[in-house]
């Protein structure tokens, strides 16, 4: 299902493109993709305390400026970006208000970017780390409903619905901008198998949730990953767009 990219990128409306990358990477490809970045980029780079989360930040970053750079093509250096006021990135200076639209996560050493054109997407990834209070977080971020389901689970299933449940709702709120400013348990979705992962209603509005879609990303057995987009088609149809995953 992952493949290499072609060397020139197309991004048709009704597709998805996920890419999947490594932070953890020699010097010389850190180095490279440092000159990438702006000022304030850089800044941010060099605030991190162990030299591990500076060169991911810079992959990361740096990634997503390639990237975004051969759609748009243009030059990684010459982009700009504007943030909301959780944080989130949108393409800003000459490309302010381009309708593409991107979202990344990482989580340990992996990457994931998610890109479309016309639709709001959001996309978490989580390690599947053991030792977490599993029942504990989702009683206080879960709706009582959501926690049920999780409490009578038994492991390790329990560990994979909990997180399927977790990327879902925060994909979601970075989808619309707020993360998890955003209340989270006003959020409810369907978790219990990757094929039935669905978003339920928010604010107890099962309309509201009506023309956004959420999509399994096929991982290692470490991982879990959520897409969240809003569409202007039913979720059926979302749901056979065309997704490409690139490496």
């Amino acid at each position: 299902m992952w493949e290499e990219p072609p060397p020139k990128l197309v991004l048709s409306p009704d597709e998805v493109h996920i890419w999947r990358g490594n932070l953890d990477l020699s010097k010389e490809r850190v180095e490279k993709l440092a000159l990438t970045l702006s000022t304030d980029e850089v800044e941010r780079a060099n605030r991190f305390y162990f030299q591990q989360h500076k060169e991911r930040f810079i992959v990361g970053r740096g990634t997503l400026r390639t990237i975004l750079a051969s759609y748009l093509n243009t030059d990684p250096v010459t982009l700009q970006f504007e943030y909301n006021k959780r944080g989130k990135p949108r393409l800003g200076g000459n490309f302010s208000g381009h309708e593409l639209q991107f979202n990344l996560s990482h989580s340990e050493g992996l990457v994931l970017y998610g890109f479309t054109r016309g639709h709001l997407l959001g996309i978490d990834v989580e390690y599947l780390s053991a030792g977490k209070d599993i029942e504990g977080i989702a009683q206080r971020f879960f709706t009582p409903r959501e926690y049920a389901i999780i409490k009578e689970l038994a492991e390790p299933e329990k560990q994979k619905a909990f997180f399927r449940c977790w990327t879902a709702k925060e994909a979601y709120l970075k989808a619309v901008g707020s993360g998890l400013a955003g209340s989270i348990n006003s959020i409810e979705v369907s978790f219990l198998t990757e094929e039935a992962i669905e978003l339920l209603s928010i604010d107890n509005n099962s309309q509201a949730a009506a023309n956004w879609s959420l999509l399994n990303i096929p991982l290692s057995q470490d991982y879990i990953a959520t897409l969240a987009i809003k569409v202007l088609v039913s979720r059926k149809a979302a749901k056979t767009q065309r997704i490409k995953h690139y490496d």
